[in-house]
Order: C-alpha cells, then sequence, then structure tokens
C-alpha cells in the first residue's frame, strides 16, 4: 500500500516533465509566473509552455495543446480561464499526463453555478482514477528535492524535512517565508484550494508514507470527510508529528472560510478535541504554526514538564516563566546541587532561583556552564534558555551611525569579539548538550527580533542544526508545551521515541 501511494504521487512531485498549460509572457498573467518560476528554480526536467498564439516563452517552444507535446508529460500546470477546463483536462487524460495542478479560480468558492461546473470536472477527472489533480482555486505545489517550483509567487527555500498542505495558498506561502526567515528548509508544498478531488487527508497520507518528510504542516479550513482525516491522521501520528493551523474556528472565520475556498469550517471545538485525540498538534497563529513544527527537526522529546528557564536578563526570565506555567508547565524549585554548582562559578548576585538570571555575570564560559550544571539534573526535563546571538545583532547595528559607539570602531570591534566568542561557546553548548542528555533546550532571544536569522553568524550556524530561535519567551515556552503534549500523546498510544 505504502509503494502504491509514493507511486501514484510520483508524477506530482518527482515529475520528468512538466507543460504549463496557459503559458505566457504578460508579467500580471498566472501563466507567466508559474513558468518564470519553474525556470528560475532550475527544474533539470522537460518544459512545455503551452499557449495557442505563442510559438515560443521564455526562449522554450511553445505547443498550441498538450496532445502537440512530442515527449511524454508528466505533470500538467493548469491555468487557463474555467470555462476551457474541461477541454484541458479531457486533453491530459488522452495524452496520459500522470498529474495536474488546477491553479484557475472561479470554481466552487463562488456560486452555485460555478459549483456545478466544478462538480462536472471531477466527474471527467474521475474517469480516471489514477489521475492525481491538485484545486482549483490553488496556487501551485513544490518540490525542493526535484527542484520543481511550480507556483504563482516566487519562493525557493532550501530543502529541508518540513512538507505543507494548505487550503490556503498565501498562508502556505507565509510558512515558506517564516522559514527562510529563519533558514529551515522545506519538502513539499501543496495549495490544495478547493479540493476536489485530492483532499487534505490524501496528501497527509502520502507525507505520512513519504521517508523524506520528518514533519507535517497542514492549514485547513474545511475537510471533505473529516471521519477520513481522524483515520489518517491516527495512523501518520504516532511516526511523525502533524501540525495544524486552523481557519475557520469563529463565526466570522467560518463565513470568510466558505467563501474562500468553498469550505465550511464546521464545529470548531468538537473538530479540535478530536484532532487532539490523534495526535496532531493544534496551533494558533504563524509563528506557533512554524516554529513547533520547526522544534519536531531539532528538539528531543521531554520526558516531563518539569523545565527551568536560564537567561541572561531578568525580565525575559519573569515573562517565560510566566507563560510556562500558564502552558503547564512545571518552573521547579532548584535542587540545591545545581545551586552549589552554580555559586562555585557565578557571580554572586545571580538570582539563586528558577528563572536562573545569570544577571549578567562576567565569564564567556558561563552561560554553557550554566546549561550543563542544570541540564545534567536528572530532575530537570528541559530548559527555556533566553539570550544568545547579540554578537551578530551588534555587527549589524554598527551599520548605523547613530549607534553609540559608531565613532570608536576599536572598541567596537572589541566588544563585538567579546559578545561573539560567548556565543560560540554557547551555541556548541546547546547543540552539544541536547544530544548529550536527550532534553529539549529551547531558545529564544531578541536578536532574531525583527530580521530574523540572516546575516546573524550565531543563528543561522544554530539554524543548520535545526536549532531554531524564538523571537519571545512566550513563543518558546508554546513550544516546549506542545512538543510535552505531543510526547503525552505518543507514550499513550506505546509508540517509541527519544524521550518516550
Amino acid at each position: 500500500m505504502k509503494r502504491e501511494l509514493i507511486d501514484r504521487f510520483r508524477p506530482l512531485f518527482y515529475p520528468q516533465s512538466v507543460a504549463v498549460i496557459g503559458a505566457s509572457m504578460a508579467p500580471t498573467k498566472w501563466g507567466f509566473g508559474i513558468t518564470h518560476n519553474i525556470i528560475q528554480g532550475r527544474y533539470p526536467g522537460a518544459l512545455y509552455p503551452i499557449n495557442l498564439k505563442q510559438k515560443e516563452i521564455m526562449s522554450r517552444k511553445a505547443y498550441p495543446s498538450v496532445l502537440d507535446v512530442p515527449g511524454p508529460v508528466d505533470l500538467a500546470m493548469v491555468v487557463v480561464p474555467p470555462p476551457k477546463v474541461m477541454g484541458v483536462i479531457k486533453n491530459c487524460q488522452a495524452k496520459k499526463v500522470g498529474a495536474a495542478v488546477i491553479i484557475t479560480a472561479g470554481f466552487g468558492e463562488v456560486g452555485p453555478e460555478e459549483r456545478r461546473m466544478q462538480d462536472e470536472v471531477t466527474r471527467q477527472i474521475r474517469k480516471t482514477p489514477e489521475f492525481v489533480v491538485i484545486g482549483p482555486n490553488c496556487q501551485g505545489i513544490m518540490s525542493t528535492e526535484a527542484k520543481l517550483y511550480a507556483q504563482i509567487i516566487f519562493a525557493q527555500p532550501s530543502a529541508g524535512d518540513l512538507s505543507i498542505v494548505s487550503q490556503s495558498g498565501n498562508v502556505g506561502a507565509t510558512a515558506i517565508q517564516w522559514g527562510q526567515m529563519n533558514r529551515c528548509g522545506f519538502n513539499k508544498f501543496v495549495s490544495s484550494g478547493n479540493e476536489a478531488i485530492t483532499t487534505t487527508e490524501d496528501l497527509i497520507e502520502y507525507y505520512g508514507a513519504d521517508s523524506t518528510t520528518k514533519v507535517i504542516l497542514s492549514y485547513v479550513e474545511g475537510l471533505k470527510d473529516a471521519r477520513r482525516f481522524l483515520e489518517v491522521a491516527r495512523r501518520v501520528t504516532p511516526h511523525k508529528p502533524i501540525v495544524m493551523l486552523k481557519g475557520g474556528l469563529t463565526d466570522a472565520g467560518g463565513k470568510a472560510a466558505a467563501s474562500h475556498t468553498g469550505s465550511m469550517a464546521g464545529q470548531a471545538k468538537i473538530f479540535e478535541g478530536a484532532c487532539r485525540q490523534v495526535g496532531v498538534t493544534m496551533t494558533y497563529d504563524f509563528d506557533e504554526f512554524f516554529f513547533t513544527a520547526a522544534a519536531f527537526l531539532g528538539q528531543p522529546l521531554p520526558k516531563g514538564n518539569r523545565v527551568v528557564v536560564v537567561t541572561l536578563g531578568g525580565g525575559w526570565g519573569v515573562i517565560a516563566a510566566d507563560a510556562a506555567i500558564r502552558e503547564g508547565l512545571d518552573v521547579i524549585p532548584l535542587d540545591k546541587k545545581i545551586i552549589e554548582k552554580l555559586n562555585s562559578f557565578l557571580e554572586s548576585r545571580w538570582s539563586h532561583n528558577n528563572p536562573v538570571d545569570l544577571a549578567a555575570s562576567e565569564g564567556e564560559d558561563l552561560l554553557s556552564r550554566t546549561l550543563e550544571a542544570v541540564i545534567s539534573d536528572p530532575n530537570v526535563d528541559g530548559i527555556i534558555q533566553l539570550g544568545v546571538g547579540f554578537g551578530g545583532r551588534i555587527r549589524e547595528m554598527r551599520k548605523n551611525p547613530s549607534f553609540l559607539l559608531a565613532d570608536n570602531p576599536a572598541l567596537m570591534d572589541l566588544v563585538i569579539d567579546r559578545v561573539e566568542k560567548r556565543d560560540r561557546i554557547v551555541t556548541e553548548s546547546i547543540l552539544e548538550l541536547k544530544e548529550r542528555y536527550g532534553k529539549p533546550i529551547i531558545s529564544g532571544s531578541d536578536a532574531a527580533v525583527g530580521r530574523g536569522v540572516p546575516g546573524n553568524v550565531t543563528l543561522e550556524h544554530l539554524s543548520r542544526h535545526n536549532h531554531f530561535i524564538h523571537q519571545t519567551p512566550l513563543r518558546a515556552a508554546r513550544t516546549f508545551a506542545n512538543l510535552i503534549r505531543y510526547t503525552a500523546f505518543r507514550r499513550a498510544v506505546g509508540a517509541n521515541s527519544p524521550g518516550v
């Protein structure tokens, strides 16, 4: 069954040839964007622009119909007006095209007449059961392994282990942009649109079988078959996390969802509860959606909820502790042995409590030694660590002529070198301690606020090792809590995993 599933979707994610039906040289046309993005992404397979009038598009020979293409076509990107979609689908079936993505909008999301047109196209597609069709009313797809960026909005994230199915194209694109801002790679992306044929549950089932996908993200407004979705999720989540952002949780959101993708939101609380029961991690905004999924890539799963906050600044530590308690974490008192260890090398002004506030104690290795002293305690299940990457932030700030030390470059270099040395030490410590003790260290830093990771050497190094930096203590605490909830689910179903 798994092999059949992988083979069925191969033309969609690993096509040897792609036809863009409705390719255009007009920059305002979707057919231009799709063709341009495929070329710019350096897709290595055969690309066939289809256009009734033009002989050449973007230096590629164009054909009047997919039937005129001399070789086989694995994937068709359909970007033609709604009334022409039926004819295109019939031509694709005659050509034995393996998969199609119908970008075209103006179907079931608009009204009853358009819904009937969508239903007619759906009936035609079902005549060829092996034909995989995405859409209509979608943004496109991405498969980084195949160097296939067949979507309207240009985005070329690096290859990684996260795969997305989103009923909204722009929500999926936002998640990808969060990834780019935090130097996180992606594997596959599908904007599923109205889901006339291929549904969210179909794609999650595929991602569950796909060995190159480690974590699944899903934005959902409504489901065609909620029961099947839950059955698929129940099979996938013991082995692979599914992180969901649900739209249409309120009356206003539900009405917007109906007019957006033709979906009805359903009974939100019942749906949420059912998802949690089958191990789906529910999230409620973009950064929680992204950072929770990213944490599954690089963090060991915690054995319990006992957490210690380690911070370079007192205020962030207080906020983190409050957030952790609200999220159901146990901000435990420090064991006497930890206090004794910390007293042996920290300045006497450190907080002597949880949160562990170093209170600007001097010494380049003090933060790394503190982390080791805390995480080695068997009573601690993980750490929320606050403050890293400031050397890179200062280096960026020096470009501003109004910066305090702008007129003293020698002193500025000294400050940056010292802070970056501390950052290097703590960075290696974080990565090594997580692996040695099998416990999560969730990091947050205002060095990531605004610009994100790009340009900050320390934060980029951490990202390359799947350790991502939250911009607020609240988000760090919430990610930790989501890891714990998933751990509890896996323990309940008897799944084998680190930390369970």
